[in-house]
């Protein structure tokens, strides 16, 4: 039986039936026209079967009074708030009937063959859920399965309970470890040209996508004792959920700074805990020496640069290939440009792994004459999320990294991470591949406790960021000459259990390490990084850096000769 179902047998049973007469999205309409600033919800649990959506709202605060949001469609956001200021929503949890993913356990193997079934009580097998990969548990569904990396390959129905996945590799899967398959979209709660928002306690148990997905706001939120948990066992279910959400817990990109996350709890996500950034975006066609056009690969109705873009922020050109700064200048407009056929055939070279169904063209004009080739790349510092504190969290149990950073001018600060497959925190930009800006400047990295990070992850020859706190460039070509992360501390930090570097330092210069304390790192008997050529695996591993300050760095080496029984080799 589904939640659904069970809450309207419950109100039938207690003589209250008709108590969710009125729907969320009219109660909070008619208190909005009624001139209410503070909204109060009547109700204990509301069912959607569309997204709830916060348009245009100000100085207003939706109070949930700790009431719980069921959305009946797991293909739906729950709530989105659109062109909202100083909106504050608090006191209420957010959850999914039916569930946007399924799970099951491992029933045999044959090669690089898994037969599974799916738990009683959890949503049938159908095409959604038929993904290019798996999350791996251990038998008890307690943890991840430890040392097990990202497992893809091919996911075949049998019938609504059954089905098989052949591994491309021969990952560490055997029969008893408990499995997810996920959906990957849409994402949860979802803002877009806001201002000021306040989310406070707020507990989300599972979305389809990223949990809080913020794009071309003027200000980035603030976030306070917000938890991203596993939910309650379904009703039916003979199995307690292994799953949170699907993607990243916070995602905040294209948008200016003011970011406060603080005393909340990430953890179950299927990738980064938060991640914050800008776009790079290409140089497609010079107009003269001061202007120039650019796209970016959606379409107008869902890109804003327009209203985020300031005149005299600073726009950098980066060189394709190592993305080293070539010249810089200040924007005088950014403003919509004519989309003709020849130029949204270039999308494809610049957006290699971008879908390209709508573009949007954007002209730019700067202060000064620039000299740089068409074909290069920008980034635009001052919306990739800049301006954040990250205190006081707790980040545990999840497949990809705690933090991921390609922002400037913040603080992440007294923070726990515990059992997180990648890295705890990384600094640095995905120019490469996601075209996620960028190099990071003036972060404090303080003070925060990492226990058991980057297990059967970080020591791949593939991982790009091999290091509990990584400074890290994702490029085209490696090592490369740019030191494109600079001024950054890294201090007070204790660092227990990593089979990868314990801060690994690359593309940085003027780095300062202070009183951090490392114990059981650097001990697999892989090369982390060997793909690009990352040599020399250290405790604190330096590639391609200037100008490195070392205090009193406390260092604990428990020996290792390589992996012990059962640990991945791959």
């Amino acid at each position: 039986m589904s939640y659904r179902n069970l809450f309207w047998g419950t109100l039938f049973l207690c003589g209250v039936a008709g108590a969710s007469e009125v729907s969320l999205q009219k109660e909070i309409d008619r208190a909005v026209e009624r001139g209410d600033k503070r909204i109060v919800l009547s109700q204990k649990e509301y069912q959607l079967d569309a997204p709830l959506k916060l348009r245009n709202l100000t100085d207003c605060v939706i109070d949930g009074d700790n009431a719980r949001i069921i959305m009946t469609r797991n293909d739906h956001c729950v709530i989105t708030l659109k062109n909202c200021d100083r909106l504050k929503l608090c006191n209420l949890s957010i959850d999914y009937d039916p569930l946007p993913f399924t799970q099951g356990v491992i029933t045999a193997r044959t090669g690089r063959t898994l037969h599974f079934t799916i738990d009683q009580g959890y949503p049938p097998l159908s095409g959604k859920f038929a993904n290019s990969y798996i999350h791996v548990f251990d038998p008890a569904g307690r943890f991840w399965k430890k040392n097990c990396p990202d497992v893809y390959g091919k996911c075949t129905i049998l019938d609504p309970t059954h089905g098989t996945f052949q591994m491309r590799q021969d990952d560490l899967v055997e029969p008893g470890d408990r499995i997810v398959l996920n959906l990957r979209n849409p994402n949860g709660v979802v803002m877009s040209q806001c201002s000021e928002l306040v989310f406070e306690d707020i507990t989300l148990y599972t979305s389809p996508g990223v949990a809080f997905h913020s794009r071309f706001c003027k200000t980035g939120g603030v976030y306070r004792r917000v938890r991203i948990i596993r939910g309650p066992r379904p009703a039916g279910a003979d199995r307690e959920r292994l799953f949170a959400s699907a993607a990243d817990g916070i995602n905040i990109a294209n948008s200016r700074g003011n970011i406060k996350i603080e005393n909340c709890e990430f953890s179950w996500l299927g990738d980064d805990g938060i991640n914050l950034h800008g776009e790079l975006l290409p140089v497609a066609r010079k107009k003269s020496d001061r202007s120039f056009e650019t796209l970016y690969p959606y379409g107008k109705y869902k890109t804003h640069f327009e209203e985020i873009v300031r005149p005299g922020d600073t726009i950098r050109f980066l060189r394709k290939g190592d993305y080293a700064v070539i010249g810089e200048a200040k924007i005088v407009a950014f403003q919509p440009g004519k989309n003709t056929q020849a130029i949204e055939k270039l999308a494809p070279e610049y957006f290699p792994v971008r879908g390209t169904s709508g573009i949007s063209v954007y002209e730019v004009t700067l202060d000064r004459p620039v000299t740089v080739p068409e074909g290069c790349f920008f980034d635009i510092p001052a919306i990739a999320a800049a301006g954040f504190e990250v205190k006081n969290n707790f980040f545990h149990d999840h497949r990809a990294r705690g933090i991921r950073i390609m922002s400037s001018h913040g603080v992440i600060e007294n923070n726990r991470f515990e059992r997180i497959k990648q890295s705890g925190v990384t600094l640095g930009a995905e120019y490469s591949h996601w075209r996620e800006a960028g190099w990071c400047e003036d972060v404090v990295v303080r003070g925060n406790r990492f226990l058991d990070v980057g297990y059967g992850m970080i020591d791949s020859p593939q991982c790009y960021a091999p290091g509990v706190i990584a400074l890290f460039a994702r490029l085209d070509r490696y090592p490369g000459q740019s030191c494109g992360n600079r001024k950054i501390t890294i201090a007070d930090n204790v660092i227990v259990n990593s089979p990868g570097a314990g801060i690994f330092l690359f593309a940085s210069e003027d780095v300062t390490l202070r009183n951090n304390q490392l114990k059981n790192c650097a001990w697999s008997s892989r090369m982390p990084g060997k793909d690009f050529r990352f040599a020399n695996l250290a405790p604190v591993w330096r590639i391609n850096t200037r100008n490195i300050i070392e205090e009193n760095t406390q260092m604990e080496a428990v020996p290792r000769k390589g992996p012990t029984k059962g640990e991945s080799r791959r």
